[in-house]
């Protein structure tokens, strides 16, 4: 019998934390924030691969976690609202993933908007909200703050899901993009049994 590689440091072992985590494929959705100014280098979004179903009944609500300090936290803070894009496994989905998974890169905040073409996205509107919205997404989930739980330097965040915004060209569900062994990938064949 096998018996598992157990580590005695009294600190977590990261790497090996890390190369596990890597190693099966999870959704890679990008969160955009509300815009509360009207400059496109004020927008706000990143890159995330901890979306997941918190609730369906009584209510959707999703879950993810994102790491602080970040500039998108404050904004969602700030409004209580954002977008979560479901992308379909393409080249152009690829880039955008890339674009919004920058962050902030020493004392430089990337502004990810400004890389983006005009017809790449544009905004959903109500009443008082105005959140941008790219043009690529198969689905929107447009989403209202829950609750949110500081943990070290991570925040999970609880939301409910308030609209679905669908494209009505491609129909077709095509599992998303998935990020797996620190690459993007889409759906493979089904498993028989």
């Amino acid at each position: 019998m096998n018996r598992l590689r157990y580590f005695s440091s009294k600190t977590p072992p990261v790497e090996a934390y890390k190369q596990a985590m890597s190693s099966f494929g999870s959704q890679a959705m990008i969160l955009t924030a509300p815009a509360l100014s009207s400059s496109v280098s004020d927008l706000h979004g990143m890159t995330l691969s901890s979306v997941s179903s918190l609730t369906v009944s009584p209510e959707p609500m999703v879950q993810f976690n994102l790491q602080v300090p970040s500039r998108t936290s404050q904004t969602l803070h700030e409004s209580g609202f954002l977008a979560l894009h479901i992308l379909p496994p393409v080249k152009e989905s690829v880039r955008l993933a890339r674009a919004f998974s920058r962050g902030t890169q020493g004392n430089c905040m990337t502004k990810p908007f400004e890389e983006l073409r005009k017809d790449e996205w544009s905004y959903f509107t109500t009443e008082t909200l105005k959140i941008p919205v790219l043009s690529l997404a198969e689905r929107i989930l447009i989403c209202e703050k829950h609750q949110v739980f500081r943990v070290y330097n991570h925040e999970l965040w609880t939301c409910r899901v308030r609209e679905i915004v669908q494209r009505a060209v491609d129909a077709d569900v095509t599992g998303g993009l998935l990020y797996f062994n620190r690459r993007f990938h889409a759906v493979g064949g089904k498993l028989e049994h």
